[in-house]
């Protein structure tokens, strides 16, 4: 199988895991939800698997984004997206890895063609600006920078005369 295949298959994987419900991810309290409390054991384990992991493979992972398809891409996305929002859940203490790795793979991404690019844009545009009313100042101003700052390299890469993307563009208006 072609590391392209593997890859493809891989943002499929991570799109049906993330459209699964995640029932131990919040508890119910009445009709409110709560980010859900670990245990010690279940902490000792996560941090067990956390010491385990190699940073660099676990960068590689989001790096490796640009290979995927559209679809995959999407999906992608999307599940980084869901687990990024219950990490902001806690407004005691919110993490913003995925929010970051977001932001990474939003960059990494703009150049695809122009229609998988929109439905990228729309979910991290979506997913930043619902950060940007998060209680903590320091997540808000993260997300809102990170917004900015990829819509003004959205439109410095989207103007250059050389980025075959906008000839994409320009071609299918000629015709």
């Amino acid at each position: 199988m072609s590391e392209q295949a593997r890859l493809s298959a891989l943002g499929r994987h991570i799109g049906e895991v993330s459209r699964a419900p995640l029932p131990l991810a919040r508890k119910e309290h009445g009709n409110k939800s709560s980010p859900r409390k670990y245990d010690s054991t279940e902490l000792e384990g996560v941090s067990k698997v956390v010491a385990e992991v190699d940073q660099s493979k676990l960068d590689s992972i989001f790096s490796m984004s640009v290979g995927l398809d559209g679809e995959a891409i999407t999906d992608f996305i999307c599940s980084i997206c869901k687990v990024s929002r219950d990490e902001l859940s806690d407004e005691a203490d919110p993490r913003i890895f995925s929010l970051q790795k977001l932001v990474e793979v939003a960059d990494l991404n703009m150049s695809r063609i122009a229609f998988v690019w929109k439905d990228i844009w729309k979910d991290v545009s979506q997913h930043l600006v619902e950060a940007g009313k998060h209680p903590n100042s320091a997540i808000l101003t993260f997300a809102i920078d990170s917004l900015k700052q990829l819509a003004h390299k959205f439109l410095a890469v989207r103007s250059a005369p050389d980025n075959s993307c906008v000839r994409v563009e320009r071609g299918a208006d000629q015709l």
